[in-house]
């Protein structure tokens, strides 16, 4: 920003000074959301407008705007505002011919309206994302993710699975170790809620292993009490006690919160007393899911004890 106003409108074009004025106010914008400083972004943002729309061709350069705008209108909670933007913006990048950001555009929509819980709405999206020529390979295997992903929420779990695991073997084509493992773990739930949690162990398994060896104790510990759980399901109780255990060592270990290891302790000696049970474990696992939301947060157990 300090550069572009360092520019002399008297040596350049006064369109061109306005333009990278313009631009470097919006990409301040950007950097400030991104820092969760959202109504100076906003602030900022509003500055690059005024000055873009001083330009003859505006459109294309407002509507990259209207992302950055859309993305601190979802942080402050003006979700119907982002998504009108979002659609706005692809559909000038579309007229425009710029198809990769028309893809980015409709890719950001989409997985705004899953995260509200609007997934009927979402995979439309997605499905048609997934069909466009223009799509790279990068963009298309998160596409399929997405896919699997959303038909998952809506419960059709065997065209889950089908995305979920296209998703998987690309990723590891792609040497994308950490969304190799989200994935994977993906679809071991998939497979769980289609009940087939024999064939979701291995993956759970593995899935666990390495999130632990990524040092990634959250998500390590997420994927090990479905583990858990899967195996309450078939029947396999004596390899529980060992993976209680073995999450509770390793968030002690790691300096995790207090909370977070006293729902791991309560669920240790539930399952050492025999009194563990998949709903103990889906509430510890609730628990740890909203934890780095609301970090003062405090365990409290089932009303009706560990065998509810």
């Amino acid at each position: 920003m300090e550069v572009s106003n360092e520019l002399n409108v008297a040596e350049y074009p006064s369109d061109f000074v306005i333009g990278v004025r313009a631009q470097a106010l919006r990409d301040h914008a950007y950097a400030l959301a991104y820092l969760g400083r959202y109504p100076q972004a906003l602030q900022v943002a509003d500055r690059a407008e005024k000055l873009f729309k001083q330009s003859l061709l505006p459109e294309y350069e407002l509507a990259r705007l209207n992302l950055v705008r859309s993305i601190i209108y979802r942080a402050l909670e003006r979700a119907g505002e982002a998504i009108a933007l979002t659609r706005e913006a692809a559909q000038a990048f579309l007229r425009f011919g710029q198809h990769r950001r028309y893809i980015d555009a409709r890719v950001f929509e989409a997985t705004m309206l899953y995260k509200l819980g609007r997934t009927k709405e979402a995979l439309p999206i997605f499905l048609e994302l997934e069909k466009n020529p223009s799509i790279t390979p990068t963009t298309k295997v998160i596409v399929l993710h997405d896919i699997g992903t959303a038909y998952q929420d809506i419960r059709k779990f065997r065209e889950s699975a089908e995305y979920l695991s296209r998703a998987l073997a690309e990723f590891e084509l792609m040497g994308i170790k950490p969304q190799v493992v989200r994935t994977r773990w993906m679809l071991a739930r998939t497979l769980m809620l289609a009940k087939q949690a024999g064939n979701a162990i291995p993956l759970l398994r593995e899935a666990w292993r390495e999130f632990d060896s990524f040092e990634m104790e959250a998500d390590a510990a997420l994927a090990g009490l479905d583990l858990v759980e899967a195996l309450i399901i078939v029947g396999d109780h004596e390899q529980v006690p060992p993976i209680c255990r073995a999450l509770l060592d390793r968030f002690t270990r790691a300096g995790m919160n207090s909370p977070a290891v006293t729902a791991l302790a309560y669920l240790r000696e539930a399952v050492a007393a025999g009194q563990a049970t998949r709903p103990l474990v889906r509430h510890v696992q609730k628990f740890l899911r909203e934890l780095p939301k609301e970090p003062s947060l405090l365990f409290v157990p089932p009303p009706a004890g560990p065998m509810a």
